[in-house]
């Protein structure tokens, strides 16, 4: 593995709280982790699933604002779309938001990943995650990459269809509430005739 001394500090360094709480050595320690992938991705897995101190979420929020950096490595498809489904089971579990961490994993995947491959993490996130936290940063990942992007219209299906379930099933009155508003700042005419389509279907 390429770096191996620094990537083997770099570890060191994340395991040890006292070491992780300096800012510069967190950064520093993330970016070289994040260099050495795919190697360092169980490692980054089993670090991403720590949810018990505060540290842990300073942690992965540092990660979350670096792992855009994998589209300037020399890593195949296939890796990168690995790293999308570490994402996404963090989604799917994490149980709050200390930290921001789970509102910078929102923000990763709406503003920072190509939306053909992090909508369709995010519409079944939104759907399925576990805790409110975690469909609330899927919502904020999808409301970021309708508003910030050229939006393929190809997608617009998936996404209206996922707000609309959750407009209509969530659990969270605020997140059902939220919901409702993307979707009206959606277009229109496309919200209603794919509406109207689904209950075509459904007739």
């Amino acid at each position: 593995m390429k770096n191996s001394i620094t990537y083997t500090r770099s570890r060191g360094i994340l395991i040890d709280p006292k070491l992780a709480a300096n800012e510069a050595l967190r950064i520093a320690a993330t970016k070289s982790i994040i260099a050495a992938l795919p190697q360092s991705l169980p490692f980054i897995q089993a670090m991403l699933k720590k949810h018990r101190q505060k540290i842990d979420f300073e942690i992965h929020f540092t990660f979350f604002c670096f792992f855009d950096e994998v589209f300037n490595l020399d890593i195949s498809e296939k890796a990168r779309m690995s790293v999308l489904h570490v994402l996404q089971e963090y989604l799917l579990t994490v149980p709050r938001d200390t930290a921001l961490a789970a509102w910078m994993i929102g923000d990763l995947l709406g503003a920072h990943w190509p939306v053909q491959q992090s909508l369709p993490i995010l519409c079944d996130s939104l759907l399925r995650a576990k805790y409110v936290v975690g469909r609330k940063a899927a919502m904020t990942g999808i409301q970021e990459a309708l508003e910030q992007r050229p939006f393929p219209k190809t997608l617009f299906p998936l996404v209206i269809g996922a707000l609309t379930k959750a407009s209509q099933s969530d659990r969270s009155p605020r997140l059902r509430c939220r919901a409702s508003r993307i979707l009206l700042a959606c277009p229109c005419k496309l919200v209603q005739s794919l509406r109207e389509s689904q209950h075509g279907r459904g007739a």
